[in-house]
């Protein structure tokens, strides 16, 4: 994969993180709920990173 192909993904996971964000600010919910809401959430941000981790390691190769 490119770099701008592992950008588009993180574009599209961040474009999920900003819906998740939104669901949380519009209701409310239980507490088992917002746990697996905050879990889903951190393995989001996992990815970004994990796909970040992929372009830094692109770029260390130029």
């Amino acid at each position: 994969m490119t770099i701008s192909e592992k950008c588009d993904r993180v574009s599209a996971l961040l474009v999920r993180l900003k819906r998740y964000d939104a669901i949380v600010k519009g209701d409310n919910f239980s507490p088992e709920a917002m746990d697996e809401l905050k879990s889903n959430t951190k393995d989001i941000l996992s990815d970004i990173d994990d796909e970040v981790s992929l372009i830094e390691d692109e770029v260390d190769d130029w």
